[in-house]
């Protein structure tokens, strides 16, 4: 009888991506102060993937934001 030593996470990227966005968003709501935001949030569980949510909008804009800079970055290095 042979024993499968899987991770739960490895069989469900879904999980994983979950709990890899809420650690993001959890640093984000930390960190927020600290990296320039004028403002700082408070961490809620329940607004992760709610965008109703003020916090979770901020989020996602400085996340869109880091996106665009690295896009341009790389552009900027080709030419």
């Amino acid at each position: 009888m042979e024993i499968r030593t899987v991770s739960y996470l490895k069989d469900n990227p879904e999980v994983e991506k979950i709990f890899s966005d809420l650690e993001s968003y959890k640093s984000f709501c930390r960190n927020a102060w600290l990296d320039g935001d004028s403002k700082s949030y408070v961490f809620d569980e329940k607004d992760l993937y709610d965008n109703t949510s003020h916090t979770w909008q901020m989020y996602n804009r400085q996340k869109n934001i880091v996106k665009r800079k690295i896009k341009k970055f790389k552009n900027r290095k080709r030419n």
